[in-house]
């Protein structure tokens, strides 16, 4: 009997080895990203991207430009009506219009929000991680919106968590998960899905995104044309009057 339950469970241990040994590392999973995206040379030398399309919610069209260029400078324009929306950061403040929600001059976000904002750079996380001092964990194999994915566990160096899910058979990521922790966000657990990747100066960036709110949808953008390298002077993300 003894010898019976160690032949079973060298067996299970063999089993176990070659099943564990099918699930790539996360350096290869991060390795087979970015070579099917373009090369991590590539990425490195992208420093600014426009991208001009359509955004949808709750059944409503609407023009959208959204402007970013490292470090961290973002600005997203979106026409409702006639109205102009705008939601941007300039590197230290957080601003926005909302003539919808009586908010028809620029307006500074909270030192909380900016702070939240600050975080989120321009390069991809994943991009020379190690030397950010970001932390990568795999953390299963399972399904996501009908598809097999590798979920990883991103802890950046300043404590932020982000959560990959990756197609098993191209290597890139679906969906992106974040946990906002202020503004009208914060608590909610955020997905950004996105896909239709396509080539635009040798890179392979999606055209489609789509985010949810606790599995609710509550945002979708298809975009019509994306620039990258495009010259945006630092003052198109100002607070204006700075």
């Amino acid at each position: 009997m003894k010898s019976t339950f160690f032949t079973l469970f060298f067996i299970c241990s063999l089993f176990s080895s070659q099943v564990f040994s099918q699930t790539p590392g996360v350096d290869e999973i991060v390795d087979n990203y970015f070579e099917n995206i373009g090369g991590k040379e590539a990425w490195r030398s992208i420093k600014s991207m426009k991208i001009v399309g359509e955004g949808i919610q709750m059944g409503m069209n609407f023009p959208l430009t959204v402007l970013s260029k490292e470090p961290n400078l973002n600005k997203v324009i979106v026409n409702v009506q006639g109205m102009e929306i705008i939601d941007a950061f300039d590197g230290e403040v957080g601003w926005s219009t909302n003539p919808f929600a009586g908010v028809t001059e620029p307006t500074k976000k909270s030192d909380e929000e900016s702070a939240e904002v600050a975080k989120e750079s321009f390069q991809d996380d994943l991009l020379d991680y190690k030397e950010k001092g970001h932390e990568l964990t795999f953390e299963s194999t399972e399904e996501y919106e009908g598809s097999e994915v590798y979920k990883l566990k991103l802890v950046r160096a300043d404590g932020t968590e982000r959560i990959y899910f990756f197609d098993t058979e191209d290597f890139v990521p679906i969906a992106l998960r974040a946990f906002p922790k202020s503004g009208q966000l914060k608590g909610q657990t955020l997905d950004t899905l996105t896909g239709d990747y396509q080539e635009v100066e040798g890179v392979m960036i999606p055209f489609s995104m789509k985010q949810t709110v606790n599995g609710q949808t509550m945002l979708e953008m298809v975009a019509k044309s994306i620039e990258v390298n495009v010259p945006i002077a630092d003052s198109e993300f100002s607070f204006p009057g700075n």
